[in-house]
């Protein structure tokens, strides 16, 4: 049905919906404006759809009143939004609604970062009679079909002593996701892998072998140096929880999220904003 309404009567109605809706809404209150889920049967017919943004507009038409409207924005992430882009949303039978994500979309902007400022806060400087200091020779991250997680490695690296020993100590730590009551997606360890090694050249030993009393000294430089040569056991299992957070969480409630190939994350899709009217 179209009703044509006045112009005059238009901007008073108008009046008094902002009236009516800062006295419904004073003080700040949260108004949940809309929300939806979708079947698989509707999968198809979508694209791209993400939800990343919500709000409302009064539209007004002062030649032709009538097409006046009120109007909900609901905007989807897009290839000029950050560049992540979804073709075809996957639902499955039992959430609301599911995502299929790139992992290295994923790992590259949401995991890896806190990763990273977690093992810098825990890296300490380790010292013998002479000083060095441990390199991080590589961090990597990967989901490891076979135990269904994510692989963690990390490998650091030193030379030690006036010749030269090389000290190497990697931890492989294969973590699940977890989300907590708060949304935050945290990281639970579920198998770790570990080791060292120290490796001096077969020159050094040449050298030292000249003198037997050369050959004792590094013999013990070395053995002191493979003792104090800790392995980085632990260094992922303290990183949880991680300060990764989903950026639309305070729209969308993560249920879960599934590995290993691409990350698959479970959603409640709800829209919530506080609305202010000047």
């Amino acid at each position: 049905m179209k009703i044509d309404i006045p112009g005059g009567d238009l901007a008073f109605l108008v009046t008094v919906l902002k009236e009516t809706i800062k006295q419904h809404l004073k003080g700040g209150k949260e108004y949940k404006v809309a929300s939806f889920a979708l079947s698989n049967q509707d999968a198809e017919r979508y694209h791209a759809l993400i939800p990343r943004l919500a709000d409302f507009s009064f539209v007004k038409d002062p030649e032709k009143p009538g097409r006046s409207n009120l109007l909900v924005l609901m905007q989807t992430v897009s290839p000029s939004k950050c560049k992540i882009y979804f073709n075809k949303p996957l639902l499955a039978s039992g959430p609301e609604f599911m995502v299929l994500i790139s992992n290295q979309v994923f790992l590259q902007n949401f995991v890896m970062p806190a990763i990273i400022e977690n093992v810098k806060n825990q890296i300490a400087v380790k010292s013998l009679s002479e000083p060095y200091l441990y390199q991080i020779s590589s961090l990597t991250a990967s989901f490891g079909t076979t135990e269904k997680a994510l692989c963690l490695y990390l490998d650091v690296k030193a030379d030690v002593t006036f010749l030269d020993f090389r000290v190497d100590t990697w931890d492989k730590s294969w973590q699940k996701f977890q989300i907590d009551e708060k949304q935050k997606i945290t990281l639970k360890q579920t198998k770790e892998d570990k080791g060292k090694s120290t490796k001096a050249e077969w020159w050094e030993w040449l050298v030292a072998a000249v003198s037997w009393i050369t050959l004792v000294i590094v013999g013990v430089m070395y053995a002191v140096v493979e003792n104090k040569n800790e392995d980085l056991g632990g260094t992922f299992v303290e990183t949880a929880p991680l300060v990764v957070q989903w950026p639309n969480q305070k729209y969308v409630t993560l249920k879960g999220i599934t590995t290993p190939n691409h990350v698959v994350l479970d959603l409640s899709v709800q829209f919530r904003f506080t609305i202010e009217l000047w």
